[in-house]
């Protein structure tokens, strides 16, 4: 059997809501309801902590009301979680 994945690209131009509500559907449609039978290439836990990163360094540039570090070190973790998936 065949199967057809859709690989999403501009994921810069996401806000940081949709980009972890975007990473929060791949751990739902890959390792949840199985929505793909080929085993992925990363394991789940790999990208949970990816998700867990990008959380807290969306927290830590709220908490320091922005700024060229903190939006740096978002940005990075949103290409990273992203890559992940």
């Amino acid at each position: 059997m065949n199967e057809e994945v859709t690989v999403k690209t501009g994921f810069k131009k996401l806000s940081d809501s949709q980009a972890l509500a975007t990473a929060g559907a791949v751990i739902r449609g890959v390792f949840v309801d199985k929505a793909i039978a080929a085993a992925p290439p990363f394991d789940e836990t790999t990208l949970q902590t990816a998700v867990d990163d990008l959380t807290g360094a969306i927290a830590a540039q709220a908490q320091a009301g922005g700024g060229t570090a903190v939006t740096a070190v978002k940005n990075k973790s949103v290409a990273c979680s992203m890559a992940v998936a």
